[in-house]
């Protein structure tokens, strides 16, 4: 999950503020979710956002588990999180 939530992160990632920390906190994800929509709009972007959905996914993934609790069960058949 680090990796996809790194391509995120990245510099040549999602234009997120300078002061943007990755912490999975339920107040980063208004955050995340503006820096993927502004990207989207930008020229091209549209098409490139796919690359990032699988990072956004984890994003929300690790989200989720820092509310909530649980584990990813990372199975031959994909991952889940768990209770």
């Amino acid at each position: 999950m680090a990796l996809e939530v790194g391509k995120l992160i990245a510099r040549d990632g999602l234009p997120l503020p300078e002061d943007f920390v990755c912490d999975y906190s339920p107040e980063s994800l208004p955050v995340l979710e503006a820096a993927a929509l502004a990207y989207q709009e930008q020229p091209g972007g549209a098409a490139g956002i796919s690359l990032y959905i699988r990072g956004l996914g984890a994003y929300l993934g690790e989200a989720i588990l820092f509310t909530a609790g649980g584990h990813w069960d990372l199975s031959e058949y994909g991952s889940t999180i768990l209770p």
